[in-house]
């Protein structure tokens, strides 16, 4: 087995500003900023919720339009993404579970822009 030489790890952590109450606008806009980000590291990661202004400690229905679904236009972007700058992508989002659950999850794309892990995918 060939050794491996250590080298360092580039991580791009994003604290996003206040989100406008337009998901699409942030999303649009947080996929260019990961993909810039991925040119040059190896791991990315948004902030909580990172598509959606803050609602951790609000109880709205209507809030769950929102919610993103594994397979989304959205997350599959992410892959895309993840897989062209072979980066791994840990996407904090409010999502849908196939069982009709919301939660607060990180999915987490490796750098073939597949999901490596999610909870409640």
């Amino acid at each position: 087995m060939r050794e491996r030489k250590p080298r360092p790890v580039r991580i791009a952590l994003i604290q996003q500003a206040l989100l406008a109450s337009d998901p699409e606008r942030n999303k649009a806009d947080l996929c260019q900023l990961i993909d810039r980000l991925a040119a040059d590291a190896d791991f990315v990661m948004p902030t909580e919720l990172s598509t959606t202004p803050y609602f951790g400690v609000v109880r709205d229905r209507s809030l769950e339009r929102w919610a993103e679904e594994l397979g989304g236009s959205f997350l599959t972007e992410i892959g895309r993404i993840a897989a062209r700058r072979n980066a791994t992508v840990l996407m904090p989002v409010y999502m849908k579970d196939r069982n009709g659950a919301f939660a607060n999850v990180v999915v987490v794309f490796g750098p073939d822009g597949r999901v490596v892990q999610g909870t409640r995918p």
